[in-house]
């Protein structure tokens, strides 16, 4: 019986992500943003997101957010917000300052991906990090 549900688990813990594995991500996302390479953020993306005929990145978009943002200055994981099951970090850009970016993963690519994003348990993540 319990050799049974141990099996079970096995595909949850092969998939699972660790906060190493988001800090890679973001960081990843913080350099293209910086080198306003979107392409590059794209090409993160699950293969459905990547390849689709209009991405979601590209770096028009990234050159826009760039001038509105300014450059990523820094990141800290926060933790998972339990109500969408994102990685949130702790973000700040030059121009606005500090703001929240959520994250997932699957199989080490993007999945869900927030540039900037808000939700009551992110603004309470946000002020326990001070």
């Amino acid at each position: 019986r319990y050799v049974f549900f141990s099996l079970l688990l096995i595909p949850v813990i092969a998939t699972a992500q660790t906060q190493k594995d988001y800090e890679v991500a973001i960081g990843k996302v913080m350099y293209f943003y910086n080198k306003c390479w979107g392409d590059s953020i794209n090409k993160m993306f699950t293969e459905d997101v990547s390849s689709a005929a209009d991405p979601m990145w590209n770096r028009k978009l990234n050159a826009e957010i760039l001038e509105q943002c300014g450059k990523m200055k820094s990141y800290k994981y926060l933790g998972i917000d339990s109500h969408d099951n994102v990685a949130v970090f702790r973000t700040e850009f030059a121009k606005v300052g500090v703001k929240a970016m959520s994250l997932t993963l699957h199989d080490g690519r993007l999945g869900t991906f927030r540039f900037i994003t808000s939700s009551p348990e992110i603004e309470r993540m946000l002020k326990e990090a001070k």
